[in-house]
């Protein structure tokens, strides 16, 4: 589908819009794109919105009348394309400018081999973490603030053991939790607690098993994935980041706490796929503040997981909610949240919205880049999880199938990842490859990533596979 980027001034009924310049949750419109039929929708879009995406092909031609004399006025009609983000992916992974390159066998093993030595003569002597240098701090993150850089201590076949069981303990916590909010009942969070302390122990000594959990429940339909999938990244995120373990268990609490107000909304009011009516949109935007007094207030949490809670669906423009607040008056932890719940909602299957490969929603935050959310650390957390994250399913230029199992940080075009289906997209024996010792396909060509599908692609279901 083509579509064609408008500010919302030019917008006029009979245009098709596709896209919108932030999630369709945050939205009234609650769906899969729309045909503009009434001047209400045309207001509503103003407000939310600083341009959408048109579909021409299913826009009324009169509609379109004017673009014409846009496309000759480039600034003054904001006309967007992918460059803004092929320069930040560029700016991310420096392997984006030379993606078509095939890049040597003996690069590639340096590469695996240098990783390896570096994460394991680490863990050996003891060193699970060193000092940040100044120089490789996030222009996001405060300066006063003590940064680390960590290093596994535990390979991914070894800490899966370890991190599946407390997985579904904490799962079990939270669904137990959300249940006790629902009936009104008082919530006990000394226990999530500490499993929030346990998976910051998991996340430290290697983040690939959780983060392959959480993934691959994408096409679950429990309501702890969201929560599950937004505090893992969340830890993910900090650790990438540098924060201290303390710190990390503040992120952890913040993912696994943000929905539990949700428990107290009327559920055909979440699961409804047409666009919401004001007194709708009202109700759900009032989780955020039922979610705080389930949880005790002030009183139960800490105050920066309190703040985190209170401030993940605010917006630096100030188009959020509850409060509005703008730019730095939304702290670190909630302009953080609030990036990981929009990805985690975008990757995600919803009754109003089909879901998107993890790359679409990395381009989809980014095109609210400075205006929803804060664009360095939009760049930080596309560095976490790369371009095509561990749990993720690719199609390679052969036309096959995988999943990915593991990165190189240096090299993450060129993932490990397990075959899954054949050219043909035909189910095959499962079989692991590594992108970065240059394997061929059965027309002898290299073997390299396409791009990145959402869950669900051609049926398949990446929870039957283990991974390792």
């Amino acid at each position: 589908m083509q579509t064609t980027p408008v500010v919302v001034a030019n917008l006029k009924i009979g245009m098709f819009v596709a896209e919108l310049d932030r999630p369709w949750s945050e939205t009234p419109f609650l769906t899969d794109g729309f045909r503009i039929v009434e001047a209400d929708q045309l207001e509503v879009l103003r407000a939310y919105c600083r341009r959408v995406f048109i579909d021409p092909l299913r826009s009324s031609p009169e509609s379109l009348s004017h673009l014409g004399d846009l496309r000759s006025r480039k600034g003054q009609a904001d006309w967007g394309d992918d460059q803004p983000f092929e320069l930040a992916l560029g700016r991310v992974f420096p392997e984006w400018k030379r993606k078509a390159m095939t890049v040597s066998l003996w690069e590639g093993m340096s590469a695996r081999a240098r990783y390896f030595v570096d994460q394991r003569v680490l863990s050996a002597i003891g060193r699970g973490r060193v000092a940040r240098r100044m120089t490789s701090r996030s222009q996001a993150v405060p300066r006063n603030m003590t940064l680390w850089v960590y290093r596994n201590m535990r390979g991914a076949r070894s800490e899966i053991k370890r991190a599946r069981p407390l997985f579904q303990y904490t799962e079990g916590l939270l669904l137990n939790l959300l249940g006790d909010a629902g009936a009104g009942r008082q919530v006990e969070l000394r226990p999530l607690k500490e499993a929030a302390a346990a998976m910051v122990k998991s996340i430290i000594a290697n983040p690939q098993p959780l983060l392959w959990l959480a993934m691959i429940r994408t096409l679950s339909a429990k309501p702890t994935d969201h929560a599950m999938k937004v505090a893992v990244q969340l830890l993910a995120f900090g650790r990438w980041l540098g924060f201290g373990a303390e710190q990390l268990k503040r992120l952890a609490l913040i993912g696994l706490l943000i929905d539990v107000g949700k428990a107290r909304v009327d559920a055909r009011i979440l699961q409804k796929p047409e666009a919401l009516d004001p007194d709708e949109l009202a109700e759900v935007r009032r989780h955020v503040e039922l979610g705080l007094e389930v949880l005790g207030g002030k009183t139960a949490l800490d105050a920066d997981t309190y703040r985190g809670i209170a401030e993940y669906h605010e917006r630096l423009d100030g188009s959020g909610y509850p409060k509005g607040l703008k730019g730095d008056d939304i702290g670190l932890y909630g302009r953080m949240a609030a990036i990981v719940d929009a990805f985690a909602t975008l990757i995600t299957r919803r009754s109003y919205a089909p879901a998107m490969s993890a790359f679409d929603a990395m381009k989809v935050l980014y095109a609210g880049a400075d205006v929803g959310f804060s664009k360095q650390l939009i760049e930080d957390f596309m560095a976490t999880l790369g371009i095509y994250p561990i749990g993720s399913l690719v199609e390679l230029a052969s036309g096959e199938i995988g999943v990915v199992l593991a990165q190189t940080p240096s090299h993450q075009l060129r993932a490990r990842i397990l075959l899954l289906t054949d050219a043909d997209k035909l189910p095959r024996p499962a079989r692991p490859v590594d992108l970065l010792s240059n394997p061929t396909d059965r027309n002898d060509h290299v073997m390299r990533i396409e791009r990145g599908l959402p869950y669900g692609a051609y049926n398949i279901d990446p929870r039957r596979f283990a991974l390792g």
